[in-house]
């Protein structure tokens, strides 16, 4: 609170502050191959699924979702940008044989 005064009077202002914290980091759950109708081992589909535990005041709007192909060469790293609900993904075309680093970030 804040009161200014001078001889003609005084007044005061209110100041309202809220206070957030960085969002808990996601945690995924289920990350697992989507197999073909028939079986394949060419598969090349991934489905991503998360939960949000705190989102430290302030809702998450969105995630980035980043993947890159372990060992290859160039080394290539892709994001996609998903809405906050539904809080999964499939990510396509990726190289059978291939180990790939999923990383998340929420925004």
């Amino acid at each position: 609170m804040q009161i200014g005064s001078n001889v003609a009077g005084s007044s005061e202002s209110h100041v309202l502050i809220n206070v957030f914290s960085p969002p808990a980091p996601p945690q995924i759950i289920s990350l697992f191959p989507l197999f073909s109708t028939p079986p394949s081992p060419d598969t090349t589909s991934l489905f991503l699924n998360w939960t949000m535990e705190e989102d430290g005041g302030s809702p998450v709007l969105s995630y980035v979702i980043r993947y890159t192909a372990i060992l290859a060469t160039p080394s290539l790293t892709q994001e996609v940008v998903v809405d906050a609900i539904p809080r999964e993904l499939i990510i396509d075309s990726l190289v059978p044989y291939t180990t790939y680093e999923v990383s998340q970030l929420n925004y």
